[in-house]
């Protein structure tokens, strides 16, 4: 655990300088899949569904792990729609709605405004090929059922732990890479990913470097 830890300071530690809500999604995510793992699939869901009240971006983990265990994605539903619906009891309504129409704006803004986010794209850009924005949605359209393949296979072919955590990993992945507005935040997903694999290389295989 102290080794997990020290590894994963370096990808979390400027989005809990600014206190970000990145840092209490992923780790809400990363339990989750560690309560898939033990079969507990009541607290995953609970877990999911907190982490999308905190963040919707967590929707991506969200989708790919209820759709790989269909039984967590039932219990999903309900929790979901209690997340949607509890601004309704706490504020005005015609506030809440116009609160979540301006999100579906922020979010449609999102995908088509051109900055210099940390995604695929910008990465291509940097590099100097561009991609035109047509092109760039139909990829990240088609690399997520590309994942949610690779996560269902998973499930089917990997002890239990190895799947959830594969699950999680291309959650995380995905929103790297694909998510429009992905910023340094992005990384702290990344680092819960590659630092139990770089605790295992270090201390199971006892490799100081990938060959």
């Amino acid at each position: 655990f102290t080794v997990v830890l020290l590894l994963i300071i370096p990808g979390i530690a400027g989005i809990l300088r600014v206190a970000q809500l990145d840092a209490p999604m992923w780790a809400l995510t990363a339990i989750a899949a560690g309560a898939i793992a033990r079969r507990n699939l009541k607290t995953a869901a609970v877990l999911l569904a907190l982490a999308f009240a905190i963040k919707p971006t967590a929707v991506v983990a969200l989708l790919l792990m209820g759709f790989t265990w269909l039984r967590l994605g039932i219990r999903l539903v309900p929790l979901v729609f209690a997340v949607l619906a509890l601004p309704f009891l706490c504020a005005n309504w015609n506030y809440v709605v116009q609160l979540y129409g301006s999100l579906l704006e922020r979010v449609g803004g999102a995908i088509q405004q051109r900055r210099n986010w940390m995604d695929v794209g910008n990465m291509l850009a940097v590099m100097g090929v561009k991609v035109p924005f047509e092109i760039m949605l139909a990829i990240r359209a088609a690399m997520a059922p590309a994942a949610l393949g690779i996560a269902v296979i998973a499930r089917r072919r990997l002890e239990r732990p190895f799947a959830a955590f594969l699950a999680f990993a291309f959650s995380a992945i995905y929103l790297l890479l694909f998510n429009p507005r992905t910023e340094g935040g992005g990384y702290a997903g990344l680092s819960l990913v590659a630092a139990p694999l770089a605790a295992r290389m270090l201390l199971v295989e006892g490799k100081l470097y990938l060959s």
